[in-house]
């Protein structure tokens, strides 16, 4: 496919996500299922140009608005292709020169832009000038080198700071109150910029980890070792996990690593009792089951019967016997679990959130999340997370986690949550970490919680608190 179809493919994509509630990366699925006949390599041009594009939505958008005023395009016959192809165009060159793409032949090797702009500019926007192509390619440079000097920290402009960075200012601004200084909230913006890799939990990582990194390799996977989790493998390139015999007899699970952190940080005994309060799709009540030996209770629940159905798949297919799953009749309630009040060794409370953790994957979650979104969410967090403590036993403890660095949804509902309920007590990490031989600078000793950032700790945004009963 020519480079001006790709474009044009990324475009009408990028626009479909931008106007849809649905997560970008099923939306991406459908598009290209219905299209067979855009081959794999065309694909991953699309979707890396295109989720580099939602990721960086505000500036590519501030470039292309700025370019076609700039050099005088005629009015053209659509508009909002207009739009989108300026966005795609300034993402593909942007993404490219800040390296955010990874391993992808199309990328790598591109025709001078010039040429890609003219034939585009020609089929797609029907603009017969010559001299426009070259016109926007030269202001694009003249934005570009500004941008990046911002980006990269050697000029400093407050104004442009929230649209260079594709954070909202609202969060910038909740940043900064938090303590972070400018170039924390650039790092961070800038990791937000790339894609996530893909990260995979080994079972039994003590017994498999390096039989399974070896195992990939003959595959032609190549994998590293998770620098936190004990249990982890980074891999670099998108492969076809579902197909490979060691996803099919359940030794391996994709799991982001600061999410196999929160496992570790349940840090259950084998025999315990433990209530995974808002399990999804159970990827953490099978990282406990094996942390337990497939020895202890498990009850996970949700009110999402399509995810919450997933977990009896998944576990059969690991060999658990160990988790139930229940279907919550309400958000915060039911009588199937009226037997585990105060018996609970553990709770998990994985608080539904906004998801700004993990926007490297799901890119809309930074442009949708508004403050009245995040004060609605935090009331929510707060109550699960107060309703789900009568299932703990005394002596027992409470960890509350969410997929997001803002501190509406973490410190203050814990906070909150210790203010009204004396009896629970901060309950420190550091020793529950080493105990799993995890080091995190971060999580001293009296410390009862953690957020983990892309920037930093390499993971998804995560936060983590446990709180322990003593009455």
């Amino acid at each position: 496919m020519q480079y001006p179809s790709l474009i044009g493919h990324s475009a009408e994509l990028c626009r479909i996500i931008k106007k849809s509630s649905q997560p970008a990366d099923a939306l991406a699925s459908d598009y290209m299922r219905s299209r067979k006949y855009i081959g794999s390599h065309d694909r991953r041009f699309i979707s890396e140009v295109t989720f580099f594009a939602l990721r960086a939505l505000s500036l590519c958008e501030y470039v292309s608005n700025a370019l076609w005023k700039e050099c005088g395009i005629p009015n053209v016959e659509n508009v909002a292709l207009c739009h989108d192809i300026g966005i795609v165009c300034v993402s593909l060159f942007l993404g490219e020169k800040l390296k955010c793409f990874t391993d992808n032949e199309l990328l790598e090797n591109l025709p001078h832009r010039r040429e890609i702009l003219s034939t585009l500019f020609k089929e797609k926007l029907l603009i017969s000038d010559e001299n426009v192509a070259e016109l926007w390619h030269y202001h694009y440079l003249i934005h570009e080198k500004e941008l990046i000097d911002i980006l990269e920290g050697v000029t400093i402009n407050e104004t442009l700071m929230a649209t260079v960075f594709c954070l909202p200012e609202w969060i910038i601004t909740t940043l900064k109150q938090q303590g972070k200084t400018y170039h924390d909230i650039r790092n961070l913006a800038l990791s937000l910029l790339f894609p996530a890799p893909l990260i995979i939990r080994v079972k039994k990582p003590s017994e498999n980890r390096n039989n399974v990194k070896k195992i990939l390799e003959k595959e032609g996977i190549y994998s590293e070792l998770t620098s936190l989790s004990p249990a982890g493998l980074v891999i670099r390139k998108r492969v076809a996990l579902q197909q490979m015999a060691l996803y099919r007899e359940g030794m391996i699970e994709v799991h982001d690593e600061g999410s196999q952190l929160i496992g570790y940080a349940v840090n259950p005994n084998d025999n315990d009792i433990v209530l995974d309060a808002c399990a999804g799709a159970g990827g953490k009540s099978l990282h406990i089951a094996d942390l337990q030996n497939d020895s202890g209770v498990i009850i996970s629940t949700d009110i999402e019967y399509k995810r919450l159905k997933e977990i009896s798949i998944r576990a059969s297919r690991a060999g658990y016997s160990s988790i139930r799953s229940i279907l919550l009749r309400t958000k915060i309630g039911n009588p199937e679990l009226v037997k585990y009040k105060g018996r609970c060794d553990l709770v998990l409370v994985d608080a539904p959130c906004s998801g700004m953790g993990t926007v490297r994957r799901m890119p809309m979650a930074k442009w949708r999340t508004t403050p009245k979104l995040l004060e609605k969410l935090s009331t929510n967090q707060r109550a699960i997370l107060t309703h789900n403590a009568q299932y703990v036993k005394i002596g027992g403890s409470i960890i509350y986690a969410t997929c997001s660095f803002l501190p509406q949804e973490n410190e203050e509902v814990v906070r909150d949550f210790l203010r009204d309920n004396p009896a629970f007590i901060p309950d420190p990490i550091k020793d529950v970490f080493a105990h799993n031989n995890i080091n995190i600078h971060a999580a001293e000793l009296s410390n009862y919680f953690l957020t983990l950032y892309p920037s930093i700790h390499k993971t998804d945004g995560f936060f983590l608190a446990r709180m322990k009963k003593v009455e």
